[in-house]
């Protein structure tokens, strides 16, 4: 695909940009609206979780949830108390890290009584393994992930980077200080993209947004990930628009991808991966016209991204390199790409380090 046609793309990529209602742009200032809203800031937000840790880290396998208290300083450096409820969360995070993921849930009537609006469900990332190092760069890399789909587009989950101290009612585990990364209410996401959740099952492609299906595909094979579906709906949250009734996939749950790569990630055997950085397409086969002008929006936002991981100081700068070099090994593919390509061709990666693009026919 030559420069000359993602120019052509971006300018109607541009376009289609300004027909996005208002409802779609992400939170920026002014009086928060919800919990979530209330914990954003630039940078780290230092919390404190209090709660029976032994409870939530070793009877992990329930779905209840048990008493907690949270709490901050705020912007204006006022102590801020929550009486919340957490529980432990995810599938395969749950069975293998040391430190669960956890879901958090506020008082509806408390969010009430504060001027809230009612999404009181948070996911919080955790730093999942003991060993510090490892457990911090899988929460930065993956809090990356979020931040590069956030840059390119408004159907996406917000994510707050926090440093929490978690400690023990019981004084039986010893307090602890780990980073981890909070993640939007989707039924916040929901309606601040102006519709609602659809909980749905092989979508017919008719109902789908034909533009936003490629972007949130581009993007998981962008980053490596084969850890998603369409059909089922997998690590994804379909929102149905209010207007015309179509469907945004949100893509969400990113530390099996290759530009995560993730300690205790393994490839998909079902892929046929050999490496976790493997790239496999699991989209649709998109009218070129469209996959152009998605691929001229990442070609636009290239320094931008570039830029997001060369800022994130606490990821060292060997981890930083790593993550541009599998972005480059993308944009190179990209920049390649025959007219009239309907899909990305596989991509392996060598034990060496070296890009193996695969021969496909058709490319």
């Amino acid at each position: 695909m030559n420069t000359n046609t993602l120019k052509t793309n971006f300018a109607l990529w541009c376009m289609l940009l300004l027909s996005i209602p208002l409802s779609l742009n992400a939170y920026h200032g002014g009086s928060p609206t919800t919990i979530f809203e209330t914990l954003m800031k630039d940078g780290v937000l230092d919390i404190t979780i209090e709660t029976d840790l032994s409870e939530l880290i070793y009877n992990r396998r329930r779905d209840d949830y048990q008493p907690a208290t949270l709490s901050y300083t705020d912007q204006k450096n006022v102590p801020v108390y929550h009486q919340i409820e957490v529980g432990p969360r995810g599938k395969f995070r749950r069975r293998i890290c040391d430190f669960p993921p956890v879901k958090i849930k506020f008082s509806k009537k408390a969010l009430a009584a504060a001027g809230l609006k009612k999404h009181n469900n948070l996911d919080l990332t955790t730093h999942c393994l003991e060993d510090r190092d490892a457990g911090h760069f899988n929460v930065f890399r993956e809090y990356l992930a979020y931040k590069l789909y956030n840059e390119l587009s408004p159907a996406s989950f917000r994510v707050q980077l926090v440093r929490v101290t978690y400690v023990d009612t019981k004084g039986v585990v010893k307090k602890m200080k780990r980073y981890g990364f909070i993640i939007e209410d989707d039924e916040e996401l929901a309606e601040r993209l102006g519709g609602k959740l659809c909980d749905c099952l092989n979508v017919d492609t008719d109902r789908m947004d034909s533009e936003a299906e490629v972007m949130a595909s581009v993007f998981n094979y962008m980053i490596g990930n084969e850890d998603w579906s369409l059909s089922m709906v997998r690590n994804l949250k379909m929102v149905e628009s209010a207007n015309i009734a179509k469907l945004t996939p949100v893509p969400y749950d990113f530390d099996f991808s290759g530009l995560v790569n993730a300690s205790y990630a393994v490839p998909s055997v079902e892929l046929d991966q050999r490496h976790i950085k493997d790239r496999d397409y699991l989209g649709p086969e998109a009218d070129p016209a469209v996959l152009g002008l998605i691929l001229a929006r990442y070609v636009e936002k290239k320094s931008a991204l570039y830029k997001i991981i060369n800022d994130f100081k606490l990821l060292p700068v060997e981890h930083r390199q790593d993550m541009k070099a599998y972005l480059d090994s993308f944009y190179k593919t990209i920049e390649t790409l025959p007219e009239g390509s309907r899909r990305l061709p596989p991509w392996r990666y060598a034990t060496s380090g070296e890009v193996r693009p695969m021969s496909v026919s058709g490319y």
